[in-house]
This record gives structure tokens, sequence and C-alpha cells, in this order.
């Protein structure tokens, strides 16, 4: 019999927008976890009939027995990240599909904050968003507004390369979205 475990990190946990905390509560991650124990079963068609939840302060393992042996999920809970104001009404704008109100607070905010010459505090507020959730034209924003101070932003290139890995997998053409902020030979 083998002993499975599926490991899951910060980036795959289920995003809960709004107040402070963008990580969902452990209630959220165990009922997620529950869900892909369902998922699994039903893809291999094994039968649960019996599982054990256990969670502790930052972890919180699901056991399910199978066939070939034990399978069990765990997921290791981030310290909830508090977002700046900014990055959160952004993120819940775009989930409400309000694209152009998330592009009007990227401009005020960004050019507020270049204006103040906060470019850790900046930096800081880019890193955070989790980018493979955000649209095409707010992914752009982000760089077209921050571009002429890419210098002082720690995590600009990184910002640009993941953009560009992002609208590839998307099926868009990074070149054309992204000309003038990156050179292509």
């Amino acid at each position: 019999m083998n002993n499975t475990t599926l490991v899951l990190k910060q980036k795959d946990l289920p995003y809960v927008y709004g107040a402070h905390n963008v990580y969902a509560s452990s209630n959220d991650i165990i009922s997620y976890a529950e869900n892909l124990i369902h998922l699994l079963a039903n893809s291999s068609g094994e039968n649960i009939y019996q599982r054990a939840t256990h969670s502790t302060f930052g972890q919180v393992e699901v056991k399910f027995p199978t066939k070939l042996g034990p399978v069990s999920i765990k997921i290791t809970l981030p310290k909830p990240a508090v977002l700046s104001e900014w990055v959160t009404s952004v993120l819940q704008l775009t989930i409400e599909g309000n694209e152009d109100a998330a592009l009007k607070e990227i401009s005020l905010v960004t050019m507020r904050l270049k204006a103040k010459k906060e470019f850790s505090k900046l930096s800081d507020d880019l890193a955070s968003f989790n980018l493979g959730r955000l649209p095409d034209i707010v992914l752009v924003a982000l760089l077209r507004n921050t571009f002429s101070i890419r210098s002082q932003i720690s995590c600009w290139n990184s910002l640009i390369v993941q953009t560009e890995q992002l609208l590839q997998k998307r099926g868009r053409d990074p070149r054309f979205l992204l000309r003038g902020l990156k050179s292509y030979s």
C-alpha cells in the first residue's frame, strides 16, 4: 500500500476578497480540501466511506482511505495577508467585472505613490497581486502605470516576465500588448 499526500501551496488556496484578509478561513479551506477529495474519488472511481479531518493553527489535513492506500491532503495556511486598500479595491472591482473603475484606481494610486516617492510600498503592493486572477487589461495597466519608475520597483522585472507568460498562456500576443514596455528582438 502506498501513502499519497497532496500538499497545496499558498497560490493554490481559494481567495476571499474583502475586509483585510485575502485568504479563506480554515473552515473554507477544509471545505475546499473535501471538494478536492470528492473530485479525486470521482475521477478514480473510489468510494469514500470514511475520512478524517484534522485542523491545527496553521495547517489543515484531510485523510481518506483508498484501495491503493491512504491519501491525505495537507494545506498549510499562510498568515493572513493584509493588503493595501487600493489592492483590495482593484481585486474586488475586477471580480465584479468593473475593469474601468479598476484602471482608474490603479492610475490614481500609482500616481499618488510615485509623487510621494513611496516606491517600496508600491513595490510591496504590486507583489501582493495574484496576477493569474487579473484580466489582461489590468495586468498591462499595472505595468504601464509603473514603467517610468521601474528601476525603483524591486518586483517590476518579475512582474513583466510573469505577465508575458500569462498572456501567452491565455493565447494573447504579449509583443503587441506589452509594446514599449519590453524590447523584443
